[in-house]
């Protein structure tokens, strides 16, 4: 499970690290999400359900096209990947 520094600490990362906006500022990230989680509590088990069936499809498309873009990119080492396994 990930936690929300390890989110907080991976958007400063990639919005620009040292230099971005959020760097000394991640509890923010953590207010928004907690406020968009108490939102969704809030609602009760319909708002859960909503959330949810707009999350899990959209992680599975994602979790799929980030599999093949990393099989993809590395293309070239899959023969050799295979005799590792194999051996």
């Amino acid at each position: 499970m990930i936690q929300i520094n390890q989110t907080a600490h991976q958007l400063v990362f990639i919005t620009g690290g040292s230099h971005s906006f959020l760097d000394g500022h991640t509890w923010l990230v953590g207010l928004v999400v907690a406020i968009l989680i108490g939102m969704v509590i809030v609602g009760g088990i319909k708002s859960i359900a909503k959330v949810t069936t707009i999350l899990t499809p959209t992680m599975c498309i994602l979790y799929i096209v980030s599999g093949l873009i990393v099989i993809f990119a590395n293309f070239m080492n899959i023969p050799h990947a295979i005799m590792l396994i194999l051996k």
